[in-house]
């Protein structure tokens, strides 16, 4: 799934990421008392980053390395995102 979101009044997406550290990089909170709509309601606590604007997000990158790419995207960022569930193992 990709959603776009959008930079509030104080320059913020109002979404948290963690690194739980088995390779991932996932949504840690999603801010309610956000002020401009953007598709931020699509996304779920634990969703699994893939990609930043369309740059694949690999194993071995940081958390660190994930908040740069944020702070240069400018007013809009798309987020791809999966889930848990629909995660496929081979």
């Amino acid at each position: 799934m990709e959603v776009t979101l959008k930079r509030n009044s104080e320059g913020r997406f109002g979404v948290s990421f963690h690194a739980p550290g088995d390779g991932t990089i996932c949504l840690d909170r999603i801010s309610d008392a956000h002020d401009v709509d953007d598709d931020r309601k699509r996304l779920c606590v634990g969703d699994i980053v893939l990609s930043l604007n369309g740059i694949v997000l690999e194993e071995a990158q940081s958390e660190d390395a994930l908040l740069q790419l944020i702070a240069n995207s400018g007013e809009h960022v798309l987020v791809r995102v999966t889930r848990q569930s629909t995660m496929v193992e081979h």
